[in-house]
């Protein structure tokens, strides 16, 4: 399944709608589904704010979610500025009291520790960022 995502945040409700829809679809687990509609916000919203400092002149974002008997994946694709989230992003701070703590920081971080892998590549000017979940072992629906 291929979605659109359009450069505004309000846009991000209807593509986690979409991608609930696609999960009911293809009964994966809440493990996989809570994954992926936290990768939507936290990735695509990364995208618009960062990668094209919320200016939709030009931008394209598209999330393909792809699935078989073994794994579930969502690829985001977008043409902003080469910007590798994996290796560039921040490291969070987690040792620090939470009053002291800076707001924000933690979405690619949660993002990586739920996914199985994550791969990142730029190609014809384009990121492409793919995250895999692992359905052999998943257990409840």
């Amino acid at each position: 399944m291929e979605i659109p995502i359009p450069c505004a945040l309000s846009a991000l409700a209807e593509t986690a709608q979409a991608a609930a829809e696609f999960s009911a679809d293809h009964n994966l687990s809440k493990r996989i589904t809570f994954a992926l509609e936290l990768a939507i916000d936290e990735i695509a919203s990364n995208i618009i704010r960062h990668g094209f400092n919320e200016i939709a002149d030009g931008a394209q974002i598209i999330l393909t979610l792809d699935v078989d008997a073994d794994r579930m994946s969502a690829t985001f694709v977008d043409n902003a500025p080469a910007f590798d989230p994996l290796v560039e992003a921040p490291a969070p701070d987690t040792t620090s009291d939470i009053e002291t703590r800076a707001v924000g920081g933690l979405g690619v971080h949660l993002v990586k520790s739920l996914t199985d892998k994550a791969c990142y590549e730029r190609e014809d000017n384009q990121n492409r960022l793919t995250l895999t979940w692992d359905r052999a072992t998943e257990t409840d629906s």
